[in-house]
């Protein structure tokens, strides 16, 4: 990742006032008293910022922002779009350095003796690890340090970090750490976070097979939503029922799909995909294209027939994949444009998400479907393989209907969370069917009679 470098300033100084308390003295108490002088020499000693040894996180110091007003320093640090922030502060011996200030709660100091980003914590070196995690799209955390030394007054140096989103491809693709910590993936370190079939496919580089079902994606060519979805669903690492390894998508601007099966096609499970939009609503709509028109001649679709939905999530008895819809993201399934009857031709045809097998679709606040004659979400479940739809937060408007299928086996909460379907909070509004969930419990081959529940916030 290339970018400007404003310089680097690797000893910085943290001046204080210094004084101390008269002495007790048989002097008369109302005369005048004076108040101690403060000279360079009663200010506790200096402090500098310094660079972790990897300088993972590529921490830049703004030479150009950084006061100093004798007891008060100011600095400026600067990264593009991580996740996480390590840098470390010199002292003397018999100094301490507190931390506060508003975003203190996002700032963890590392113990003595403990490595962060290639330095050991200890002695004279502090190291700080900042969360930046949740202003990848860009922000600030401000935070103060208080330096104090015996004998000495003490000194503060406000620190404030500024994270500035990576907008050099259109969409971003980070890699949830176990700590939750996000890394964003690039062309460089893409093997890190990738299962060995990215290593063998790099190999033959990426050629490709028309047909052959398979895509073999360098992630140099990942510059779309739906380049970003198969390369996770091709090369995504497994994760654990305790904990998915989640992938997380920023969609940058509107975007088309072809139909999109996820599914990680048995090369991982436990796979988690998330979406969010970059600042602003960003619309996902169904490309008028079978195949990814920068891919002539090879269409992805994992799933058999005509009549598919935009995206299918999980295939039949595989282990779940999960596909969560988070703030600022739109399917718009445009009825408008396809103005015909679901499954036929000229329209969208079946559903906008189909939950398949053990698939598992999660909406959460500002996440929307909208605008299909058909059903915004379609699950059954036959026997053992169980989909799962969880509704905390969103809304489903102007669509038929949202269709799940009840498992053999259930738990009521709020009177009709099932094990298939589970509603915490969102709206329907506007949909056809009276903004009803219907439910209804499939056996082999007999639907039993729809129950419909009204679900608004």
């Amino acid at each position: 990742m290339k970018r400007k470098k404003k310089g680097f300033f690797l000893v910085l100084v943290c001046f204080a006032l210094g004084g101390c308390e008269s002495p007790a003295s048989d002097a008369d108490p109302e005369a005048p008293q004076t108040e101690p002088v403060v000279t360079p020499d009663s200010r506790t000693a200096q402090v500098s910022f310094v660079q972790t040894a990897d300088n993972s996180a590529d921490v830049s110091f703004d030479v150009d922002a950084w006061t100093v007003e004798e007891s008060k320093e100011q600095w400026r640090i600067a990264v593009i779009e991580q996740g996480s922030v390590s840098f470390a502060v010199r002292k003397a011996p018999d100094q301490s350095i507190a931390l506060g200030g508003p975003a203190a709660a996002w700032v963890s100091r590392i113990p003595d003796g403990e490595t962060a980003d290639g330095s050991v914590a200890g002695g004279e070196l502090v190291l700080f690890t900042v969360d930046t995690g949740p202003i990848l799209d860009g922000g600030e955390r401000n935070f103060t340090l208080t330096v104090t030394e015996p004998g000495k007054e003490p000194g503060t140096v406000e620190v404030n970090l500024e994270v500035e989103a990576d907008l050099s491809q259109r969409v971003g693709v980070f890699f949830v750490q176990e700590d939750g910590r996000l890394l964003r993936i690039s062309p460089e370190n893409a093997e890190t976070y990738a299962n060995t079939y990215y290593t063998e496919d790099k190999a033959s580089d990426f050629e490709r097979t028309p047909g052959a079902g398979k895509w073999r994606m360098n992630f140099a060519e990942v510059d779309t939503l739906f380049e970003a979805l198969i390369w996770v669903d091709q090369y995504a690492k497994s994760g654990t029922a305790e904990r998915f390894q989640e992938y997380r998508i920023r969609v940058e601007k509107d975007e088309a799909l072809i139909p999109t099966a996820l599914t990680c096609g048995g090369r991982a499970d436990y796979v988690c995909f998330t979406l969010w939009g970059y600042q602003e609503e960003r619309t996902i709509i169904r490309d008028a294209f079978t195949a990814n028109p920068q891919h002539t001649g090879i269409s992805y679709k994992l799933v058999s027939g005509s009549s598919v939905s935009l995206i299918q999530v999980g295939f039949s008895d595989l282990k779940p994949i999960a596909l969560r819809l988070g703030a600022n993201i739109t399917i718009d399934a445009e009825q408008e444009k396809y103005n015909a009857i679901p499954g036929t031709s000229g329209g969208w045809e079946h559903h906008i998400v189909h939950i398949y097998g053990r698939g598992i679709l999660i909406m959460e606040t500002g996440s929307t479907l909208t605008n299909h004659k058909g059903n915004a979400v379609w699950l059954l479940n036959d026997g053992d393989s169980v989909g799962l739809f969880e509704m905390k937060g969103g809304a489903i408007t102007n669509c038929s209907e949202t269709t799940v299928g009840l498992a053999r086996e259930y738990t009521e909460v709020l009177g009709y969370t099932t094990k298939t379907f589970r509603f915490y909070s969102g709206s329907l509004v506007n949909n056809y069917n009276d903004n009803l969930i219907a439910l209804s419990n499939q056996t082999s081959a007999m639907y039993l009679p729809w129950t419909y529940f009204a679900v608004n916030e």
